[in-house]
């Protein structure tokens, strides 16, 4: 399967302002709508995480 990382429901990683989406968070469910979701999440809590 690969590298797999943990992400919180921001998407964020266990390092603070790192972020990941798509198949590195779930491999088993490879999906370019799931993956560009998720990637607009992330993009949305990184801004927000910026802006405080």
């Amino acid at each position: 399967l690969g590298i797999v990382l943990k992400v919180d429901e921001r998407r964020e990683t266990s390092m603070p302002g790192i972020y990941a989406a798509g198949d590195l968070t779930n491999p088993m469910i490879p999906s370019v709508t799931t993956a560009s979701w998720q990637g607009a999440m992330a993009g949305i809590f990184a801004q927000q995480s910026m802006l405080v």
